[in-house]
């Protein structure tokens, strides 16, 4: 008997009380996602919901470590919903492979890591052993658009 996963992550983020927002348009003159091989790559995941983007600013100055976690989420479950875009479903979805996080942040900031837990949280909430990854964070002084969080995500399919 085969689990249909995709069913499954959709029922874990209707228990959290989250649902997959439709994907965004690329912000500039690329792909939201390439696949070479067994990899899909992911452009840049963004704290973006209904078209606008939440929680801008410098996380230390602007913002709170916590609002930052939580936007930190919120790319993630755009990258999600990318994810599934891209596949269809996350039947085809074998692992997240790497996580390069970047975190707008304050000059004397240095919670980085604490605050792309965000997303590494919810992947491991809803993807289970699928979820396992490598990662980054970066703290870069300002990020296109002001924004407090950006993603760039690697993923294995199934052959």
């Amino acid at each position: 008997m085969t689990v249909d996963f995709d069913a499954t992550v959709l029922a874990c983020l209707e228990r959290m009380g989250l649902e997959l927002p439709e994907p965004s348009a690329p912000a500039g003159s690329y792909l939201p996602a390439a696949r070479s091989g067994n990899l899909l790559f992911l452009s840049a995941q963004m704290p973006i919901q209904d078209g606008k983007v939440v929680y801008p600013g410098r996380v230390g100055l602007d913002l709170t470590p916590e609002e930052g976690y939580a936007a930190a989420k919120i790319a993630g479950l755009n990258t999600l919903a990318r994810i599934r875009a891209e596949l269809g479903d996350f039947n085809a979805l074998k692992q997240i492979v790497r996580i390069d996080g970047h975190v707008a942040s304050a000059d004397d900031f240095f919670d980085q890591p604490g605050v792309i837990d965000g997303v590494s949280d919810l992947f491991n909430a809803v993807l289970d052993d699928r979820a396992g990854h490598a990662r980054t964070a970066f703290g870069p002084r300002i990020l296109p658009k002001n924004i407090s969080i950006e993603l760039a995500v690697i993923a294995e399919i199934q052959d």
